[in-house]
C-alpha cells in the first residue's frame, strides 16, 4: 500500500511504464539500470514484466483516472521523472499522463495523431509527406466514387489498432463490406480507413527525437505473408538496401514524425519503398515491438535505443545517438495451424543454446506465446503466432539460416481429434491459407486406409503409411520453409510410423490418403495429428468408417 502522507525527502526517483508485457521488459530493465524505481501498470496481472517491475499495479490501461489516481499516491513516496511505454497502443496515455504530472513529452494533439491513422493521414497531407490516399467511414455505406478514385487493390483497416489486427487487403469491392467488418471490431473509435495499396519491400524504422533533433536507429526488413492479411513472418536488420535508398526512407520517416509533431520521445515507423520512392505506411510515438528496439538492434549494433529513449522520458540528453552494424540479428516467427495445444517440443540444441547463450552462440533468445491447452489458429495479424526466435552473427547468410531452421525444428503438437484440426484438414478450407504441399495426385487419389484398424497393436507395432508412387515435379515448401522429406522425417520421430510399400503390407492395416491430405494440408502438424487421432480411435474402440474424411 501507499503511504498517505508526504515522504520527508523524495530523493529516489521514479519512472512509471505503461505495460509490463515481453516488449516492455528491456524498457523496465533500463530503468533500473539508470537507477530509477520502476511503477510498471498493466491490465494482465499476470503479465511477465511484472516480477521485474519494483512495483507493478494491475490496472487497464485505457483508464487513465486510475492510472492517474496511483501515480500520485506513488508521488508521495518518489519523485516521477517520467512516463514512457514502447509497443503498445498508448503513447496517448503517456501523453496525458504527462501532462497531468508537469512532465515533459509530446502533446496529447500529437500523440493522438500518432494513434488515429485518419489525423496522421491528414498531418502527412498537409505536409506533402508520401503516403496513401485514404478515405474513413463509420458504416459498412462505403462511397463507391470515393473507392473508384482509389483504385484496387486496397487496404482495409482500424484507425487506431497495432500488430496488423483487423487489416486486409481487398482486390475488388464484393470484399469490402466482409473487411469492413474485420477492421471495425479491433477499432476503439469505431472508425475504419481504406486506403491504396502500395507495391514494394515494407521497412521497420526507429527513432528518438530529443528537442526536435531526430536520430534514426536502425531499418529493418520486414517480411510480410499470407494475403490477403499482413503477417510479418519475421525482420532482419539491418535491412539490405542501397544508400539512394536507405537515404530515401530516412528522410520521408523524418518527415513524417515533424509532420505529425512528434519533437520530444521516440519514433517507430513502417515505410514502403514503392516505384516511386519512399512511402509512409505509419509512424506511432514510441519505439517498436516485435522485438526489434528491445532485442534485434542492440543485438546488430551494441547499442540500446531504449536506454537512449529513456533518458529523453526523464528529461536527460541522451548524448550520442552513435552506432554502427556489427552483425546481423534475424528475428522469425514459428506458427501453427488450427488446434489445441498439446505441449511444444523445442529441440535440446535450441535449449541449450539459450542457456548458455554465449558470444558463439548463434540462437540468442526463444519467446514461447503458447502453452497446453491453448486454442491456436492459422495467424491473421502479428498476436497469433506461436512463438519467435532471434539468431545473430556477423554473416547475414548464417543469422537467417539459424533463426529460420530454428522455427522449423520447433514443434507445436496440437491435441489429437480436435474438431478444429479436423475442420482445417478436411472441411472448411480458407482459400487465402496455402497448403503446405503438393504431394501429387497418387497420395490423394489412394484409399483412405487399407485393411483393418483393429489389427494394429499399438503397443508393439507401428502404424504403416503407404508412401505413393514418386509425384511428377516439385511439392514445394511448407510455411517455414520445411521440405517434404524433412517433414516426413519430423513425423517419424514424433510418431510411431513407418513408410512402407503397397505391395509389402498384406491384408495388414495401412494408412493411405487420409495420412497424405493431412500433410499436404497441415505439414508435420496434419501428419502428426492424424496418426495419434486414429491411435485413439483404435483406443477407444471406434469405426473409422464412422467419420466422414
Amino acid at each position: 500500500m501507499i503511504e498517505a502522507v508526504e515522504a520527508n525527502n523524495k530523493t529516489e526517483k521514479a519512472i512509471v511504464i505503461l505495460g509490463a508485457g515481453i516488449m516492455q521488459i528491456p524498457a523496465i530493465e533500463s530503468a533500473k539500470r539508470k537507477g530509477y524505481i520502476t511503477i510498471v501498470f498493466d491490465g494482465n496481472c499476470k503479465a511477465q514484466g511484472a516480477a521485474v517491475s519494483d512495483h507493478f499495479e494491475n490496472i487497464d490501461l485505457k483508464n487513465r483516472e486510475a492510472l492517474f489516481e496511483k501515480c500520485l499516491g506513488y508521488r508521495k513516496k518518489y519523485q516521477i521523472a517520467g512516463v514512457f511505454t514502447a509497443g503498445t497502443d498508448f503513447s496517448y496515455i503517456v501523453a496525458w499522463l504527462s501532462a497531468q504530472l508537469g512532465l515533459k513529452s509530446i502533446s496529447y494533439e500529437t500523440s493522438i495523431k500518432a494513434t488515429d491513422k485518419s489525423l496522421m493521414r491528414q498531418a502527412f497531407l498537409s505536409c506533402n509527406v508520401p503516403s496513401p490516399a485514404w478515405l474513413i467511414t463509420e458504416n459498412r455505406n462505403i462511397d463507391e466514387t470515393m473507392v473508384r478514385k482509389l483504385g484496387f487493390p486496397l487496404v482495409v483497416k482500424p484507425v487506431d489498432s497495432m500488430g496488423a489486427r483487423g487489416t486486409v487487403r481487398v482486390d475488388d469491392s464484393l470484399q469490402l463490406g466482409e473487411a469492413f467488418d474485420s477492421a471495425y471490431i479491433h477499432s476503439r473509435t469505431g472508425k475504419v480507413i481504406i486506403e491504396q495499396y502500395i507495391e514494394g519491400p515494407e521497412y521497420s524504422l526507429d527513432a528518438v527525437v530529443k528537442d526536435g533533433n531526430i536520430t534514426v536507429c536502425g531499418i529493418a526488413d520486414r517480411h510480410i505473408f499470407f494475403p490477403p492479411y499482413f503477417v510479418e513472418m519475421g525482420h532482419t536488420m539491418p535491412a539490405v538496401l542501397t544508400k539512394e535508398a536507405s537515404d530515401n526512407i530516412a528522410k520521408v520517416f523524418c518527415d513524417g514524425i515533424k509532420a505529425i509533431g512528434i519533437d520530444n520521445g521516440s519514433a517507430k515507423g513502417d515505410i514502403k519503398y514503392s516505384r516511386k520512392g519512399a512511402v509512409v505506411g505509419e509512424i506511432a510515438a514510441r519505439l517498436s515491438g516485435g522485438y526489434m528496439s528491445g532485442w534485434t538492434f542492440p543485438y546488430s549494433t551494441g547499442f540500446s535505443v531504449i536506454d537512449a529513449a529513456i533518458d529523453i522520458a526523464v528529461g536527460n540528453d541522451p548524448g550520442a545517438v552513435d552506432y554502427s552494424y556489427i552483425n546481423t540479428a534475424a528475428e522469425r516467427a514459428f506458427i501453427s495451424i488450427p488446434g489445441i495445444v498439446d505441449s511444444v517440443f523445442i529441440p535440446e540444441n535450441i535449449q541449450k543454446n539459450i542457456i548458455e547463450r554465449n558470444e558463439d552462440t548463434v540462437i540468442k533468445e526463444l519467446f514461447l506465446n503458447v502453452k497446453p491447452g491453448a486454442a491456436v489458429n492459422f495467424p491473421k495479424n502479428n498476436v497469433e503466432k506461436c512463438g519467435n526466435v532471434i539468431a545473430v552473427h556477423r554473416e547475414r547468410e548464417k543469422a537467417v539460416y539459424a533463426a529460420e531452421q530454428a522455427c522449423r525444428d520447433i514443434f507445436v503438437k496440437l491435441k489429437p481429434c480436435g474438431e478444429m484440426t479436423y475442420n482445417f484438414i478436411f472441411n472448411e478450407k480458407e482459400s487465402w491459407i496455402p497448403d503446405a504441399f503438393n504431394p501429387g495426385r497418387t497420395a490423394l487419389e489412394m484409399p483412405d486406409y487399407y485393411g483393418n484398424i483393429q489389427d494394429v497393436d499399438i503397443f508393439r507395432h507401428p502404424i504403416n503409411v503407404i508412401m505413393p508412387e514418386a509425384a511428377a515435379g516439385d511439392p514445394g515448401r511448407d510455411w517455414q520453409g520445411r521440405t517434404l522429406d524433412n517433414v516426413l522425417k519430423q513425423i517419424e520421430y514424433h510418431t510411431n510410423i513407418r513408410f512402407v510399400e503397397k505391395t509389402d503390407i498384406g491384408s495388414s492395416f495401412a494408412v493411405g490418403r487420409l495420412f497424405w491430405k493431412s500433410v499436404a494440408r497441415g505439414s508435420v502438424q496434419g501428419g502428426v495429428w492424424i496418426v495419434e487421432t486414429l491411435l485413439e480411435y483404435l483406443e477407444n474402440g471406434k469405426d473409422l468408417k464412422d467419420y466422414k474424411w
